[in-house]
């Protein structure tokens, strides 16, 4: 389809580089960061399609910035989102990503050391249930609940026949419960601006089965806080809308054989701006940056340098009475 293609395109031409990093816990599938399709009338029919780059190029230890570039890491994600209004305050959405994971180190006297796999991630299922009134646009208030299946491969190789460790693994092999919640306030002074507010926590489970069934693993349970404020402008006939949030992330240490493993877990704060554009009235094209205002891995950990993200987003059958177009 055209529409996956100009995604990768210009996915991959904002982050193309010669080698690429991350760790489990500061980058990683983004599964969580990608919930919450805008609430809607009973028989809406939402899609979105997204392309997420996570780019990892910095190496820190604890808050310390350690100048070594040996190693890098991406990891690129096509996510597609699909949700149903089944009535006016519940519905569902679920979501499934195709992971492409890359990471590359680098020595003096030529050692380079380069792996990657891509696949199907874990599945995510979200009920969602609206609190408030469909007729109340001023205060919005969602609350969620899902399991995050293990629909992704937990058991990829390396160029040496053996098994990649957890961090660039497609899916997680483990069953994780994710709790969500997203509060919106339409300010009375300007009806086109908007508060809001996104929390999720991610209550993960174990991998009975990790390393061929002779080890367990466990990644850490984590906490994820998104606020902001949003406005929407028209130019001529084209709506536009802004965004500006930050983002706060707590993630605890994984568990490799019930033991804490070092240099896993740990916090960050990000900034990020967004913009979207609607190409029809049910048609928007958004996107968005992270940016690293604050890293502070446990041990040492390569923490993202930015993550970018590509989305288009379409409505189906929706009544037109605005509340689709609240930033969530």
């Amino acid at each position: 389809m055209w529409i996956i293609r100009v995604i990768l395109m210009i996915g991959f031409i904002l982050t193309v580089s010669p080698g690429f990093g991350q760790t489990c816990c500061s980058g990683g599938v983004p599964i969580s960061t990608n919930l919450g399709l805008p609430p809607s009338y009973q028989g809406t029919v939402q899609f979105t399609l997204t392309y997420d780059a996570n780019v990892l190029r910095t190496l820190k230890e604890g808050t310390i910035l350690i100048e070594d570039r040996a190693r890098e890491r991406i990891t690129r994600s096509l996510i597609l989102s699909a949700g149903y209004s089944i009535t006016d305050r519940i519905g569902i959405e679920a979501l499934v990503p195709y992971v492409i994971q890359e990471r590359n180190i680098t020595q003096p006297g030529g050692f380079n050391n380069f792996e990657s796999t891509n696949g199907i991630g874990d599945l995510l299922i979200l009920f969602k249930y609206r609190v408030t009134s469909l007729n109340n646009q001023k205060h919005v208030l969602s609350l969620g609940l899902g399991p995050k299946m293990p629909t992704g491969s937990s058991s990829e190789l390396n160029s040496q026949g053996l098994i990649l460790n957890a961090d660039l693994q497609p899916g997680s092999g483990a069953w994780d419960i994710i709790y969500w919640m997203n509060y919106i306030y339409q300010l009375d002074s300007r009806p086109t601006m908007s508060l809001y507010s996104v929390v999720t926590y991610r209550q993960t489970g174990i991998n009975n089965d990790y390393l061929n069934g002779t080890s367990t693993y466990e990644i850490g349970e984590s906490f994820r806080i998104l606020a902001g404020v949003s406005d929407q402008f028209r130019v001529g006939s084209t709506m536009i809308s802004l965004s500006l949030g930050a983002r706060y992330r707590n993630a605890r240490a994984d568990e490799f054989n019930s033991e804490l493993l070092p240099s896993t877990g740990g916090e960050w704060i990000y900034l990020i701006p967004g913009a979207g554009i609607s190409i029809t009235p049910n048609l928007t094209f958004e996107t968005n940056v992270e940016l690293p205002l604050y890293a502070n891995p446990s041990g040492t950990q390569l923490t993202p340098t930015y993550r970018i993200n590509l989305g288009i987003h379409y409505v189906l059958s929706k009544k037109n009475k605005g509340i689709e177009n609240l930033v969530k």
